[in-house]
């Protein structure tokens, strides 16, 4: 599904490279996970996935499809992104929240729909009538992860969404993710 190979990335052509011939592959089904201390360059990758930035040189192949020449809109079809921190509206409802980012998947098929998505996470159905900034930080994390899904993506990238939660939620939220896959 995902195949990264010999890619390299600076912020500048001053600064060192943030990766040097990263590497990685994913098949359908696979769940990856990115470990390294902070600034190593995992969420640099992400973005290069995504396209917010461009590799120096290197290869991100998905399904087939070199990514580094399509824009931005074109990988947002079919890669949703679930940033680090909750970055939730907090002045719309939790229901509000997920129909915001509805949309039809790459094939036009949508296979997440509100009700799919409140069987998943049960919490956000109790909730939806809440203002995102009355949800606990996990309902939030809950919220972002769920909002991806609304996207209908093949692949969700999650940055950190277990950061500063108590270890009850972590442990939900580990069991959701393996459902995904």
């Amino acid at each position: 599904m995902l195949t990264v190979e010999h890619l390299t990335f600076s912020y500048s052509r001053r600064s060192a490279p943030v990766l040097r011939d990263a590497a990685l592959t994913l098949r359908d089904g696979e769940i990856g996970i990115l470990l390294g201390r902070n600034g190593s360059g995992k969420t640099t990758l992400f973005r290069n996935l995504l396209g917010i930035c461009t590799p120096d040189s290197g290869s991100i192949r998905f399904d087939g499809q070199e990514l580094t020449a399509l824009p931005r809109r074109q990988r947002a079809r079919c890669i949703a992104y679930v940033p680090q921190g909750r970055h939730i509206f907090s002045d719309l409802t939790t229901k509000e929240n997920l129909l915001i980012a509805r949309k039809k998947g790459p094939n036009g098929e949508q296979k997440w729909t509100l009700e799919r998505i409140y069987e998943l996470f049960p919490r956000l159905k109790e909730r939806e009538n809440s203002m995102g900034n009355k949800l606990s930080g996990g309902e939030q994390q809950m919220l972002t992860v769920a909002r991806g899904l609304m996207q209908n993506p093949t692949m969700i990238l999650l940055d950190e969404i277990t950061e500063g939660l108590a270890p009850i939620v972590v442990d939900q939220l580990a069991e959701i993710v393996s459902q995904l896959r």
